[in-house]
C-alpha cells in the first residue's frame, strides 16, 4: 500500500531519512536540527520495540494507523499490541511505504492530550539476537556474521559471510552478502569478498569468475532462468547498462550470454559490438550446438568460412562446423533485445 505525501514529511521531519536542510516542504515548527536518540527519548512519552501486526488507513485527518506486537518497552508501559499513528498535513510532493507488516522498528511516539492517540515521532533499527546494524545501509537493516554454511536459491553461503537483513528479519528480505570462505553459485567457486545482490539477481565479483570460456568481472546479474518445459533451463550472466562489469568470451567483450544447466557449456552470447569468436567475425549473436560446435551467427564482415562466401550481417548455420544456410534476415544489430 502506498503513502501520499503526508507520510514522506512526516518521515522526513522526524530525522528518519536525513537532514532537515534540504527540506522546501518542512512544515513551521519543526526543527531544523536532526535530534538525537538521546534527545529523542526524553521528548517521547513512550519508547518502544516491536513488530508490525497491521496497517491501517483512517480518512479522517489523512491520519495512518499501525498496530505492532510490543517486544520490549524501552519507556513508559503499555499493552501487549499498541494502535499508533503517523501524519502530517502538508504540499510535499511523492510518496512512500514507511512500514509493513511482519517489520522490526523501535518506535518513538508522543501521545495526543486531546484524544489520547499515540503518534510515531522517530523510528529506528531493531536487530535481532546476533545482529548488528548494517553500516551504510538503508534504516532498519541488520547484518550477521554466519556462523554455519546455509544455502539459498543457487548461492551456497559459507560460514564467515555478512549477511544483511531487511526489516522484516528473514531471508526474503537480504540486502546484500558478503560472501567469505568457499561460497559457490551453483556449484561454481566465488571468490571471498564477492558481493551478493539477492533481490535484484547481481553479483558484483571482486576477481574475475571463470565460467568455462566465459570470464566475468565487475558487478552484473547472474541467475537461473527457468524453462517452460521446466526441464530445459538455463544460466544466465548479462550486464546493466548504469552497472560496471565485464564478461568476456574467449577473449571478446559480450554483454550477456547464457549456460547449459547443469554442467555450464556455453549455449550463445549476445554481442555490443562486432567481434572475434573462434576466429569467426561476429555481429551481435552466436549460437553454440550440445557439443560445444558454432551452431549460428551472424557475420561482423565479408568473411569465407568453409569455401563459402559470407556478406557482413549474413544469418548462418552451420552443422559440425559446415554451412548448410546463408540468408540475410535483417540488419545487423536487430536481434539484440
Amino acid at each position: 500500500m502506498k503513502y501520499p505525501a503526508v507520510i514522506l514529511c512526516a518521515i522526513l521531519a522526524t530525522g528518519l531519512l536525513g537532514s532537515l536542510d534540504a527540506l522546501a516542504c518542512r512544515p513551521s515548527g519543526i526543527p531544523e536540527r536532526v535530534p538525537t536518540k538521546a534527545e529523542l527519548l526524553a521528548q517521547s512519552d513512550m519508547v518502544f520495540s516491536g513488530k508490525v501486526v497491521d496497517v491501517e488507513t483512517e480518512a479522517k485527518d489523512q491520519l495512518y494507523g499501525f498496530r505492532f506486537e510490543v517486544a520490549n518497552y524501552i519507556k513508559g508501559k503499555g499493552a501487549a499490541t499498541l494502535r499508533v499513528f503517523t501524519g502530517m498535513p502538508t504540499t510535499c510532493p511523492g510518496d512512500i511505504e514507511p512500514l509493513k507488516v511482519g517489520e522490526w522498528w523501535t518506535v518513538y511516539v508522543r501521545r495526543n492530550a486531546a484524544d489520547g492517540r499515540f503518534f510515531i515521532r522517530s523510528l529506528d533499527t531493531v536487530c535481532a539476537p546476533g545482529a548488528d546494524p548494517t553500516p551504510g545501509s538503508p534504516l532498519g537493516y541488520c547484518s550477521k556474521v554466519q556462523t554455519e554454511a546455509v544455502k539459498v536459491d543457487d548461492v551456497l553461503i559459507d560460514a564467515g559471510s555478512s549477511v544483511s537483513f531487511g526489516p522484516d528479519r528473514s531471508r526474503k528480505s537480504m540486502g546484500s552478502v558478503l560472501l567469505r570462505g568457499r561460497s559457490t553459485f551453483a556449484g561454481i567457486a566465488l571468490p571471498a569478498g564477492t558481493e551478493w545482490f539477492p533481490t535484484i539477481k547481481q553479483f558484483r565479483f571482486s576477481q574475475e569468475v571463470a565460467i568455462g570460456p566465459a570470464r566475468l568481472t565487475g558487478q552484473m546479474r547472474l541467475m537461473y532462468i527457468a524453462a517452460e518445459d521446466k526441464i530445459h533451463g538455463a544460466y544466465y550472466a548479462a550486464l546493466d547498462r548504469q552497472q560496471i562489469g565485464n564478461i568476456t568470451l574467449d577473449g571478446t567483450p559480450v554483454y550477456q550470454v547464457r549456460f547449459a544447466a547443469p554442467g555450464f557449456a556455453v549455449l550463445d552470447a549476445t554481442l555490443d559490438q562486432p567481434g572475434v569468436i573462434r576466429g569467426i567475425h561476429v555481429a551481435d549473436y552466436i549460437r553454440f550446438s550440445p557439443s560445444g560446435k558454432i551452431a549460428s551467427f551472424r557475420a561482423g564482415r565479408d568473411q569465407v568460412i568453409d569455401g563459402v562466401r559470407l556478406k557482413r550481417c549474413d544469418n548462418v548455420v552451420l552443422v559440425e562446423g559446415r554451412v548448410v544456410e546463408q540468408a540475410f534476415y535483417n540488419p545487423c544489430g536487430a536481434s539484440k533485445q
